[in-house]
């Protein structure tokens, strides 16, 4: 299974690719996403990463989105980002606590 996180929850965020299953997880690629531009930045950030690794949008299994904590602004630009492209791909979207994924 192919995930793309998305994590803009604090100062500055990230997008990731990996792959993984029950057993298993292989991070593929990240890329930083500079704090302060996270709604300029998202799109071609995954685009860019996404071409670099010679997947596409298709290939996406399911979404990860950062829920924080952190500020209402980034937070609200990783989850929209991340349940807007889980929409039209129609691909599974999972929020997940920063806290408890750093556990």
């Amino acid at each position: 299974m192919l995930i793309l996180s998305i994590d803009t929850s604090g100062k500055n965020g990230s997008v990731a690719l990996a792959r993984g299953d029950a057993d298993q997880f292989e991070l593929i690629a990240s890329s930083p996403v500079e704090g302060g531009t996270f709604s300029a930045q998202l799109i071609p950030q995954i685009a860019r990463l996404l071409s670099e690794n010679n997947l596409n949008k298709s290939d996406i299994d399911a979404f990860v989105a950062a829920t924080g904590p952190g500020s209402f602004t980034g937070l609200r630009i990783g989850l929209d980002g991340g349940e807007g492209a889980g929409g039209i791909l129609q691909k599974p979207v999972a929020a997940v606590s920063v806290l408890e994924a750093c556990v």
